[in-house]
């Protein structure tokens, strides 16, 4: 099985994926992990807004799945069952994965300030921690960021992230209860 996790940044969808992992065995993807491999590569700082260009112009050059592929590639090479693939920005990786059998879509819903809290708490990006609301408002209009609340929109299940994390583990449970995981 494949469950693909979308979300606003800061939503809390690798806290999701990393309880899944912890307690179900399942192995996370990430949509981004090409783009931190190259940053990192590059000894280019590994910020949102670099990590956007980056994605914007992979897309651009190589075609708008080039991020998908690479993540189908990797899951054809992966035995563990189940699988989160996290980070999905765009309606063609949703609908490249939808073909799949074994896939289910969740959506994260989280409002604006938890979501902009949570990011300059866990400093993921080396631009985390200097994150003021009018930047983290400017960055949701990047076009990597736009398609999200439509993607939120098909999800075959959502969860609302705006409580604790345990309601949060609580209703990952119950997902995977009704998902027979």
């Amino acid at each position: 099985m494949v469950i693909g996790i979308t979300g606003l940044p800061g939503a809390g969808k690798g806290t999701a994926a990393a309880y899944l992992v912890e307690k179900y065995g399942a192995v996370t993807k990430r949509f981004s992990q090409p783009l931190w491999d190259i940053l990192a590569r590059l000894h280019q700082q590994q910020t949102r807004e670099n990590m956007q260009k980056l994605a914007q112009s992979m897309r651009a050059i190589f075609g708008d799945d080039i991020l998908a592929e690479t993540l189908l590639q990797d899951l054809a090479q992966e035995t563990t069952k189940p699988i989160v693939m996290e980070g999905f920005r765009y309606q063609d990786e949703y609908a490249m994965l939808k073909r799949r059998p074994d896939f289910v879509f969740v959506g994260i819903e989280t409002k604006f300030d938890a979501r902009l809290a949570r990011i300059q708490q866990r400093s993921e990006k080396d631009d985390d921690r200097t994150m003021t609301a009018e930047k983290f408002k400017l960055q949701h209009e990047y076009k990597t960021e736009q398609f999200i609340p439509e993607l939120i929109a098909k999800a075959d299940h959502r969860i609302d992230n705006n409580n604790t994390v345990e309601v949060l583990y609580s209703q990952l449970d119950a997902l995977m209860t009704k998902l027979k995981v």
